[in-house]
């Protein structure tokens, strides 16, 4: 992401993130998925162009990467999805 981006400054600040998948109507078909856990940037060269690599789209040489680490994953649908066993998952072990 930008060097200037406000994302940037409280990753770095913070360190902690969610993220949420969005919902195509009101209904929450194809359900929901969440997880969070801890931003850690990276500045090695290698895992730079590794990332670059995988990309799908074109990058700039100023942009920020972050490693994401994660504490949470977590799933939750409506009738129309099966769900895997368990639909939550910890770092530490829990399983729910």
């Amino acid at each position: 992401m930008e060097p200037t981006s406000p994302k940037v400054h409280d990753l770095r600040e913070r360190r902690s993130y969610a993220l949420h998948n969005g919902v195509p109507d009101t209904y929450g078909t194809g359900g929901e998925f969440s997880v969070r856990g801890v931003a850690t940037p990276l500045d090695d060269p290698d895992v730079r162009a590794v990332a670059i690599a995988a990309s799908t789209f074109p990058t700039e040489d100023r942009w920020v990467l972050f490693e994401l680490g994660i504490d949470e994953a977590r799933c939750n649908g409506y009738g129309d999805v099966e769900l895997p066993d368990p639909p939550r998952w910890t770092a530490h072990g829990s399983r729910t």
